[in-house]
């Protein structure tokens, strides 16, 4: 696409001078020239049209002269450059123009190859501009999407700490239970050793008794420590961010947290393949997978079924979600990536889950695929590189 460049003089020999100095730029589709007579009908011109890049403007001019245009260029924010062209002495008016917001000036007469050095120096300075701009809407783009997968990150933990409470409560319960039946066997032992004719059988009787609940202990303390290994798996807060890790360890963890959630409604099917180790970020795949387990769970109503199989194709790993539940609607399905809003009881929420998993996929140089349709189940397959 050529750089458009509007030029302002009410001197009529101009634009035959311009077009056929630059016929052969214009021929290559380098360089497309627009023409104004003075101020007003460049203004109208760039309100109409904005792919002009240049702007070269005369300054004295009928009806609106190229000072003011230059002022109206920059209170209109219009994204062009602007240079003006004077006589040699006339550095007064040079000058306004440069504080008015012009990036350079030409003398006249007119030297073309000046004349065509200055258009390709402003267009550079304008790419240049317009990269630094890019660059810091990428960043800006960068950050957001970064918190958005911290704030999907903490929605999952937030939605967890009900589930994970119980699950941890019930072995507490044991514990604290064991507790008051080792006092009451300690009580009994004491009391029988105090006889002067201890009673063998009844001491064994107890002695079985806190054995038994010893073992109830140990099986509480190892439900415990398998939730909390199953947490810090999932948050990885203490390790470096990209790592070997262990896909099926992932998975685990996620459907020890997720126990409560499935309990006896959902059967869960494992076909786990042989896999390698994969070079990711091992917080963030679990935080996809909990996201795509927990919509496989929202969406089943009852009872049902869920699928999670893994293999190795060629120098991907992928890992495969099949679910029993209601499905996605078409309309749905073709825009599943994007950021919508749900009402939830009186509140109104964004829905980030999907999106901030196709984003940490993405930065995994992976895929994520979906199928689905409405009353037959969904099923999600990622695919992640080796390295």
């Amino acid at each position: 696409m050529p750089a458009r460049i509007l030029v302002v003089d009410d001197e009529p020999d101009v634009e035959f001078l311009i077009r056929k100095k630059f016929r052969k730029k214009i021929r290559n589709n380098e360089l497309d020239f627009e023409f104004a007579q003075n101020g007003v009908e460049a203004l109208e011109k760039l309100g109409g049209n904005d792919n002009v890049e240049l702007v070269l403007t005369d300054i004295n001019m009928p009806q609106m002269d190229g000072l003011t245009l230059i002022k109206k260029i920059q209170e209109f924010h219009y994204t062009v450059k602007s240079v003006v062209v004077s006589a040699y002495d006339d550095m007064d008016n040079i000058r306004k123009a440069m504080n008015f917001g012009a990036f350079d000036f030409i003398t006249k007469p007119i030297d073309f190859q000046d004349f065509e050095n200055t258009i390709y120096k402003t267009l550079l300075e304008k790419k240049r501009e317009e990269n630094i701009e890019l660059e810091e809407t990428l960043r800006e783009l960068r950050e957001t999407q970064q918190q958005l997968v911290l704030q999907e990150k903490m929605a999952s933990l937030g939605n967890l700490v009900a589930g994970v409470a119980h699950e941890i409560n019930n072995p507490i319960g044991v514990v604290n239970s064991s507790a008051d039946v080792i006092n009451r066997c300690m009580n009994k032992v004491e009391t029988a050793f105090q006889d002067e004719a201890p009673d063998t059988a009844k001491i064994i009787k107890t002695m079985n008794l806190l054995k038994n609940n010893n073992h109830l202990i140990q099986t509480a303390g190892d439900r415990i420590a398998t939730i909390v290994k199953s947490l810090k798996n999932f948050a990885r807060l203490d390790e470096e961010e990209f790592q070997e890790a262990d896909v099926h360890e992932g998975l685990e963890s996620i459907l020890t947290l997720l126990g409560q959630e499935i309990q006896e409604r959902i059967k869960i099917v494992k076909n786990y393949g042989e896999l390698p180790k994969v070079y990711c970020s091992p917080s963030q795949i679990n935080q996809v997978f909990m996201s795509i387990l927990m919509n496989a769970i929202q969406a089943i109503d009852g009872t049902g079924k869920i699928d999670i199989s893994t293999f190795q194709e060629n120098n991907d790993v992928s890992i495969r979600f099949t679910d029993s539940g209601k499905g996605i609607e078409p309309e749905l399905l073709a825009n599943i990536y994007d950021f919508r809003f749900s009402r939830k009881s009186q509140r109104v929420s964004m829905g980030v889950g999907l999106p901030a998993s196709y984003s940490i996929i993405q930065k995994h140089n992976g895929k994520i695929h979906i199928d689905s349709e409405s009353g037959k189940g969904t099923m999600v397959t990622i695919s992640l590189p080796l390295k």
